[in-house]
């Protein structure tokens, strides 16, 4: 038993003077590291002090003045960056401004100028070939109004070199003239809203179908248009409208009376505008002249359908029924069409047409067309 409590008094001996030998073996790496962190210290402060000085001797910068973000101040900054006198902007922002654009005014100082062709190839079958060829258009305009087509349905007020087949639809030029209803005078136009988007069109002219109406009176006619326009979808859009003409010549007791109705489906994808859009067409006329107040009514009308293949082709189809007005015969016409559009100035055209008269064996014509045009008269609908 004393043996064993020796032993334990003498390693409790050897531990107490193996401590201090470790501690004093440690202390010499521990200040080491503690001389290394202050020299750090000491040259970062020396640093931070150059800088100061560096920062102390330059010149003190100038205060920026606040910026004013008042509604004349940014007014002024807006007359200023479009060239205007700043000095001349009213400091009363209660009254509204007017807005004042001059762009009708330009073809006084530089006349605009439109050059358009329209020409044509076909062949007949059956029978004899002629007029094969058919340059119909060569126009030069120096002004951008060119003739005043009036606002008979739809496609009547278009150009020629607009329409959607090679020629208008045959109860336009049946009922209306060979060039369609086009007349010198007056238009009253006025849009309003409600159920819809409305157009009233109102024409006193004097018709350059006059001998075909009216019996070459040379007297006033007068023209009533109605259009509505609705919005179905965001890529569906319907317009329906109704037209009046009357005319007449006191020397033959001639009245000329012809309704009509007009009605036009598109569609047209936002996303895809440029590449897909079908649209779905139709007029029915209704002619009647009446001498000493006895005469028949004509009908006659067209549907047609056009679609967008792609950004440069599109494909047409037409139908056309006339009861002619200075015959009992009844015309009907199939046409189909393919459009494509070389640029935005030229577009080429084929053209089929089948023709069935009463009484008489059906006809067919095959027509190529090329339609160029320039300036701000290029392929305007109106």
């Amino acid at each position: 038993m004393n043996r064993h409590r020796q032993y334990a008094v003498a390693a409790a001996f050897a531990a107490v003077l193996v401590l201090p030998a470790r501690a004093f073996a440690q202390q010499p790496a521990e200040q080491r590291r503690v001389d290394s962190l202050a020299a750090e210290v000491r040259a970062l402060k020396a640093r931070l002090d150059s800088l100061r000085a560096q920062i102390a001797r330059r010149p003190a910068p100038v205060a920026e003045a606040a910026a004013d973000t008042s509604l004349a101040a940014l007014r002024a900054a807006a007359a200023a960056a479009a060239g205007t006198d700043t000095t001349r902007v009213k400091a009363d922002t209660s009254s509204r401004t007017k807005f004042v654009g001059r762009e009708r005014s330009q073809p006084q100082l530089n006349p605009e100028i439109s050059a358009t062709g329209d020409v044509r190839a076909g062949a007949h079958i059956p029978g004899v070939q002629h007029d094969n060829f058919d340059p119909r258009e060569f126009e030069v305009g120096f002004q951008s109004p060119l003739e005043f087509r009036q606002q008979f349905g739809e496609l009547n007020r278009w150009h020629l070199h607009a329409v959607p087949e090679t020629e208008y639809p045959l109860v336009v030029t049946s009922y209306l003239g060979d060039d369609g209803l086009v007349g010198t005078g007056i238009s009253l136009y006025r849009a309003f809203g409600g159920l819809g988007t409305h157009e009233l069109t109102a024409q006193v002219t004097r018709s350059e179908s006059d001998a075909e109406l009216f019996g070459s009176s040379g007297r006033p006619t007068y023209l009533v248009h109605l259009l509505n326009f609705w919005q179905l979808t965001r890529s569906t859009y319907m317009q329906l409208g109704g037209t009046a003409l009357y005319g007449t010549n006191p020397d033959s007791s001639l009245r000329t009376k012809v309704g009509g109705v007009d009605f036009r489906l598109t569609w047209r994808p936002p996303a895809q505008a440029l590449y897909r859009e079908w649209t779905l067409r139709g007029e029915l006329y209704a002619l009647r002249k009446e001498f000493a107040g006895a005469g028949g009514t004509h009908l006659g009308y067209y549907v047609g359908t056009t679609y967008k293949l792609g950004q440069r082709w599109i494909a047409g189809l037409r139908y056309d029924y006339v009861e002619r007005p200075d015959s009992a015969l009844i015309i009907r016409q199939v046409i189909p069409s393919l459009t494509l559009w070389e640029s935005e100035w030229v577009e080429l055209r084929a053209q089929y047409t089948w023709a069935k008269i009463t009484g008489r064996s059906s006809t067919g014509d095959f027509a190529l067309q090329a339609v160029w045009a320039i300036g701000p008269h290029k392929h305007e609908t109106y």
